[in-house]
């Protein structure tokens, strides 16, 4: 008797096409997960980027200066110190900001903190010297009555700028103080020479010398 035996071909083929078909496709959709996730987190990058670079402009010094100049013009002294000292702060500043200085050292000196006020100057004047600097830190020693320090500060603004008809006033006034009567004419010869226009200065200046 003879048996036919028939041999069933398994479906590895088709099997095998299938795996490899599935993981081609599992290898696409996480290398579009990937490149998804890699453009999303370089764009995170780019706005904390652009967010770090506002941060770090910071407010515009100029525009801290304008408020500060505003506030003291309407008498509102302690705002006005805020911008200024704001304005000396920022990293972004220029070196000669000589009027912010004179500025916040004259509301410090309305205030009633003249020491704070003669600090600043000071600290201004080894940064940018000028006569104007040099003035103010004169008036703020004589109104201290620490007059060897207001007549060192008098003679170098003096030293920038001999046409500075303030300064020759202050020197009129240190000079009356220290009884000397002749470098008080002299001081204010020039002072009125210069165009002395301060009259709350020039009255002070006449009435020491009824006193003298």
């Amino acid at each position: 008797m003879c048996v036919q035996i028939q041999v069933v071909r398994p479906f590895r083929t088709n099997f095998s096409v299938n795996l490899v078909t599935n993981e081609k496709h599992n290898k696409d959709k996480n290398k579009d997960s990937v490149s998804s996730s890699s453009s999303s987190s370089s764009s995170d990058s780019d706005d904390q980027t652009d967010d770090d670079s506002d941060c770090d402009e910071g407010p515009d010094y100029a525009i801290l200066a304008l408020s500060g100049h505003i506030l003291l013009a309407q008498s509102k002294l302690n705002e006005a110190q805020n911008e200024y000292f704001r304005v000396i702060e920022a990293y972004n500043r220029p070196q000669n900001i000589h009027l912010v200085y004179i500025n916040c050292a004259e509301i410090l000196s309305k205030l009633g903190n003249i020491k704070k006020a003669i600090k600043l100057i000071l600290i201004a004047c080894k940064i940018h010297e000028t006569p104007h600097l040099w003035f103010s830190a004169g008036k703020l020693y004589y109104h201290q009555n620490d007059l060897l320090n207001a007549e060192e500060c008098l003679n170098r603004a003096n030293l920038k700028d001999n046409r500075h008809a303030e300064v020759w006033g202050y020197l009129t006034l240190l000079n009356l103080k220290l009884s000397k009567i002749h470098e008080a004419m002299s001081c204010y010869q020039q002072a009125v020479k210069s165009g002395l226009e301060d009259g709350e200065l020039n009255q002070s200046i006449v009435q020491a010398f009824k006193k003298a």
